[in-house]
């Protein structure tokens, strides 16, 4: 379309025909234009030519006027790509980074995604929609062989009955493996945080690690339990091996497993630590770079007993962050 034609369609035609228009096809060069001439209260649908990485990361975020539109109301979404990767790697990493990121962002997708095989999802901050954002988005993956998740889920109110608080392996069986048949290959670290005391349940890690009996083929799974009292439960679920770069708040309960991925850790508890936890650490993250040490306890320390600690040395660390310690 010529600027000309393009200028009377936006300044004439648009303005007089948006509030019915329910479907937009679109070439990206002209997509800006189109989408600002209108409120499109009834837009549903949009089909975009010549999409590229680029259109994804500058369109698709939340600083745009037409957010709303592309969060809130588009059901059905088809993008022509120009991208091309012949390398196999380069095409996982793409998906990670522009699908991964269009699935999320457009909230209200309904169509299955049957040409889907690998998806990865990695979320180093809290997750507090998980039930109405994540489960509905990996349930339309119907057709997906590897998957991958990161999550930190933070969950607020009580639990009665037999629901759980955490997400666990029976979790994890009904509400989304169920869904995806074809699935062989599933690497996770899944922790639930609460600010509930949970202690009284007596949940213990033996109590989820069998609530993984249904999904054994996918490899084994190690959990953690750790109760904060007042402060809350934090339960976290992990595939082995661990192949993934941050773990958040360990306590002095972590399993005497080789965390040899990980360079970003952050420890946190409500008793002091000790010496002997400091070198555990040494010794099960050999790679860490970043540490974070969180206490809310003060530390005692006899300085008569200083030269009787051997020193730790952690050979590839960067950077050290001590909070109310």
């Amino acid at each position: 379309m010529s600027d000309v034609k393009l200028d009377r369609f936006c300044s004439y035609i648009l303005p007089r025909t948006h509030h019915y228009i329910k479907k937009l096809i679109l070439d990206t060069t002209s997509m800006e234009r189109i989408l600002l001439a209108g409120d499109y209260p009834n837009l549903t649908s949009l089909e975009l030519f010549n999409f590229e990485q680029k259109i994804g990361f500058h369109y698709f975020t939340d600083d745009r006027p037409f957010r709303h539109i592309f969060k809130h109301q588009i059901t059905d979404l088809i993008l022509h790509n120009n991208d091309e990767y012949d390398d196999k790697t380069l095409m996982d990493i793409y998906t990670k980074n522009v699908y991964a990121h269009i699935m999320i962002f457009f909230q209200n997708l309904k169509d299955d995604l049957i040409n889907l095989k690998c998806f990865s999802l990695t979320n180093y901050n809290y997750i507090y929609d998980y039930d109405d954002l994540v489960v509905p988005l990996l349930r339309r993956m119907t057709h997906l062989e590897k998957l991958t998740l990161y999550l930190r889920i933070s969950k607020t109110g009580l639990f009665i009955g037999d629901a759980s608080p955490f997400i666990d392996g029976i979790h994890l069986h009904n509400e989304i493996l169920v869904h995806i048949p074809q699935l062989h290959t599933f690497k996770y670290y899944i922790s639930t945080e609460t600010c509930t005391d949970y202690s009284k349940l007596r949940i213990s890690n033996r109590d989820i690690q069998q609530t993984f009996i249904n999904i054994i083929k996918y490899g084994q799974t190690a959990c953690i339990m750790d109760y904060y009292g007042a402060c809350g439960t934090i339960c976290h679920v992990y595939s082995l091996p661990f192949t993934f770069t941050h773990l958040y708040k360990i306590t002095t309960h972590f399993p005497f497993i080789v965390f040899d991925t990980v360079t970003h850790l952050s420890v946190y508890d409500i008793v002091p630590f000790k010496h002997e936890f400091f070198m555990r650490i040494n010794q099960a993250f050999p790679l860490l770079k970043c540490f974070t040490v969180e206490n809310d306890r003060m530390q005692y320390w006899n300085c008569n007993d200083n030269l009787s600690y051997p020193i730790i040395e952690f050979t590839y660390l960067i950077s050290l962050e001590i909070i109310h310690a």
